[in-house]
């Protein structure tokens, strides 16, 4: 039986860090970046008289969503791999720290340095993929 208690925290953490994120993206950049976009539309329809600019502009903005989408959810894969390591790495670090007079009692400093670089090696390589 583990607790994990690093991986919960970890998890909270970066639960927390998503929802600003999203509150973030949602109001300060994409809601006025739509409403701006459809007030294009309408002034390309509306005031310049040229219903195919407006059209044109209209088709490429939901080609880049469309493609924005797709890329998203494709480096979703890379995203979910480097948060699993990222857990295990953080859970081994605060599991280590908390329990640390059993790892001193039964002198396992050396096992738990090599379970932590194996952890931080792993996190490492799949964190460059989400760059």
């Amino acid at each position: 039986l583990k607790k994990k208690m690093g991986n919960v925290l970890r998890s909270m953490d970066r639960g927390v860090q998503a929802a600003d994120s999203v509150v973030t993206y949602l109001f300060l950049y994409l809601g006025p970046s739509i409403i701006e976009s459809v007030i294009v539309f309408i002034i390309f329809y509306t005031h310049f008289d040229i219903p195919l600019l407006s059209a044109t502009a209209f088709i490429s903005f939901s080609a880049y969503i469309i493609v924005t989408v797709k890329i998203t959810l494709w480096r979703k894969q890379f995203r979910r791999k480097t948060n699993k390591h990222d857990n295990e790495f953080h859970d081994k670090a605060t599991d280590s720290v908390i329990n640390y007079e059993t790892v001193k009692y039964f002198t396992a400093e050396k096992f738990e340095i090599g379970r932590y670089s194996e952890s931080i090696k792993k996190y490492q390589k799949y964190s460059i993929s989400t760059q």
